[in-house]
Order: C-alpha cells, then structure tokens, then sequence
C-alpha cells in the first residue's frame, strides 16, 4: 500500500482536475516592476541624502544671515523639485506597470482560453 499519492493519482485526467495548474506567470512581469521601482527609489534617496549632507556643509561655512538663508532656501527649492520629479516618475511607473500586468493578463487568458478549445 503506498503512502505518498501523486495529485494526478486522486484527481485523473479525465475529470479535468488534474490539467489544472496555477499560472504564477503574471508574477514575473510584476516583479520585474517592483524591482524597477525599488531600485529607482534607491538611487533618489541616496541623492537626497548627499543633498542633506551638503546643506550641512553650506551652513557651516556660512559667514552671514544671507547665506544661511541663501542654502536653506536653495536647498529647499532643490528638494520641492527632486521630490516632484520622483513622484512624477513613480506614477509614471506605476502606470506602466500596471499596463504590462494588465497586458500580460490578458494575453495569458487568451492563450488558455485559446489552448482549452483546441
């Protein structure tokens, strides 16, 4: 008497159970995504980072009110327009993947459907 069944041992072909598997395909394309954005965000934070790092540097080399305002205020200005162009970027990336992943979809449930009539 066997003691490890095989799924196909207790749902045969014939009763269509055992043609069904899970399609994880999708993930690929997403997680490519994922991976793109993250790295993108990486590489912002890290630039935000040498910009903090330099304010400090500004400030202490400041002689007079004006150049301590002068850095403040171009350092601000600078990261108002780093972070708008970063969440430009990641709604433009997120929208495209969202595109894909919808594309990838479809073109799969295609290709079953397709694959179930033949």
């Amino acid at each position: 008497m066997p003691t490890h069944h095989k799924p196909q041992d207790h749902f045969p072909q014939d009763h269509g159970f055992g043609s069904w598997q899970p399609n994880m395909g999708w993930w690929t394309t997403a997680n490519s995504s994922f991976i793109s954005i993250g790295t993108e965000w990486q590489a912002f934070v890290g630039r935000r980072v040498k910009e903090n790092l330099h304010l400090w540097q500004e400030l202490a080399g400041a002689k007079t009110p004006q150049a301590i305002w002068a850095a403040y205020s171009d350092f601000w200005q600078k990261a108002v327009e780093d972070y708008w162009n970063e969440y430009a970027s990641f709604t433009k990336s997120s929208g495209t993947s969202l595109e894909d992943l919808t594309a990838d979809h479809h073109a799969r449930k295609e290709a079953s459907l397709h694959a179930r009539a033949a």
